[in-house]
């Protein structure tokens, strides 16, 4: 074989094979800095559009699988200076560092600490990595007190939480002559998990286990169905 055409031969494949492996290549610390600003309400149809950057390719993947930042109340998105947006820690104007941003798939490399949210008292105190939502008619009970309630037909309590958990409702269904009538509907991750589940008239703990969750960030809606009022004083989460 021509020695020239060897080299040629040789410069080309090897050329190829850097290319391939840039292809496939990320780097971590900026992957998680990308979610980091997807989570604070970065556009991600920005990232969408380097399909050749490994780094917003990796990003985007994962958001799309639902993995997200459980911790995103520890920065925030602002201009800085000539930088223009960036992520920087919460108060400051301190570019954060991408391995600070903690993802819903890191839950799993330990046992995340379980929680309890009281809701016998007005203002409950939610923690990080935890959302409770409800409808206008889903309020605290000021006439009995020590617990909340759904009042209308189509109200609603949501919780979003990360990575696979028991979850657990502490739950009444109000009366009418000493007898419920309460009925839920019980929503996971946006698909009918229990129609019509009946809630007795006695306090009692309702149990969704982890099995029927994912890795990623889960929801679960209880949705009032029956005639009679929902009452609730604690969700669990282990």
């Amino acid at each position: 074989m021509n020695r020239n055409k060897f080299v040629r031969v040789l410069t080309v494949f090897a050329f190829f094979s850097i290319t391939v492996i840039n292809l496939f290549a990320y780097d971590e610390e900026r992957v998680r800095y990308i979610l980091a600003d997807l989570a604070l309400g970065g556009p991600y149809g920005y990232y969408t559009n380097f399909p050749n950057d490994s780094n917003a390719r990796e990003a985007t993947l994962r958001w799309r699988n639902g993995i997200r930042v459980i911790n995103a109340d520890d920065f925030e998105r602002k201009i800085v200076g000539n930088k223009g947006w960036t992520i920087v820690y919460y108060g400051t104007n301190d570019q954060i560092y991408g391995m600070h941003v903690k993802l819903t798939t890191d839950i799993q490399e330990f046992e995340a600490e379980a929680v309890s949210i009281d809701l016998s008292v007005p203002k409950p105190r939610i923690p990080s990595g935890i959302s409770v939502k409800k409808s206008p008619d889903t309020e605290y009970d000021t006439f009995y007190n020590g617990h909340w309630r759904i009042t209308k037909i189509g109200g609603c309590i949501v919780v979003e939480f990360s990575g696979k958990r028991d979850c657990t409702f502490h739950l009444l269904g109000s009366t009418i002559d000493r007898v419920s009538y309460c009925k839920i509907n019980i929503w996971v991750n946006g698909n009918m998990f229990y129609p019509s589940l009946f809630i007795q008239e006695n306090w009692d703990d309702y149990t969704i286990e982890k099995n029927n969750f994912s890795n990623g960030v889960n929801s679960i809606k209880l949705e009032l169905v029956g005639e009679t009022h929902l009452w609730i004083d604690r969700i669990d989460i282990d």
